[in-house]
């Protein structure tokens, strides 16, 4: 867990965000910087702005998901 994003050292692929859905359009630049090509944004979370920015910007983008709920699925469609 990390508080501000400039914390983030070691490479990572996915920031999973739990805060209100204006902060995903406000760290693009930053996801762009570190190279982090997919966004989260947890159940009840949403950016329509944000979705079209990251297409653009080619980071994957699932909003309004509970990640906890979805792992599973996703974990068996990697083998």
């Amino acid at each position: 867990v990390y508080r501000n994003l400039d914390q983030i050292e070691e490479k990572i692929d996915t920031l999973i965000l739990f805060r209100k859905g204006e902060v995903a359009l406000e760290i693009l630049p930053k996801l762009v910087e570190k190279n982090i090509k997919n966004l989260w944004l947890q159940l009840d979370i949403s950016n329509e702005t944000a979705k079209e920015e990251c297409k653009k910007l080619d980071i994957n983008f699932i909003q309004n998901r509970c990640i906890m709920l979805e792992y599973p699925y996703f974990k068996t469609k990697e083998k």
